[in-house]
């Protein structure tokens, strides 16, 4: 379980350093193949892609636990992937509004170009990372791994 999470972080960390990356556009010089833009580009495709790989391995190796946790009933199988399915915790509504919020400002910059770069570029950012984490925080990993992690303090394994 422990590896299971820690491997979770540093696949969520990965994610956020490619949307982190995003916010770093507007401070290089773009040309085509200069130094800043192909730096921004590995970072952003090589924390999107080591976050995927960490994402899947993980759950690669967690899904017997959610199995498990499926078959004491601790955890309802959903029919849906996590990134579609919503919560209403709390936390998970912030995310909703600020990815909501979000994807309004990119839509309307796309069709009346209100936005300069310098502002669209830190509103994919926070937008892309509301969206990660909103894949982590609502899939089914994370789920069965918060029920179980609640079974475990409470004497159950």
């Amino acid at each position: 379980m422990k590896q299971y999470r820690n491997t979770i972080a540093v696949s969520l960390g990965f994610f956020v350093l490619s949307a982190l990356s995003l916010s770093a556009i507007p401070l290089i010089e773009v040309k085509e193949r200069s130094p800043g833009v192909i730096a921004v580009a590995a970072v952003f495709w090589g924390g999107l892609l080591l976050g995927l790989a960490l994402f899947f391995l993980a759950s690669a190796k967690f899904r017997k636990y959610r199995n498990r946790a499926y078959e004491r009933r601790l955890l309802q199988r959903q029919p849906l992937p996590g990134a579609l399915t919503f919560r209403a915790a709390p936390s998970s509504l912030v995310l909703y509004l600020i990815l909501a919020a979000g994807v309004v400002c990119v839509v309307t910059d796309l069709i009346w170009h209100w936005a300069p770069g310098t502002v669209m570029f830190p509103i994919l950012t926070v937008t892309l990372t509301a969206f990660v984490l909103h894949c982590f925080l609502d899939g089914r990993d994370y789920r069965a791994f918060a029920k179980m992690k609640e079974g475990m303090k409470n004497g159950r394994k």
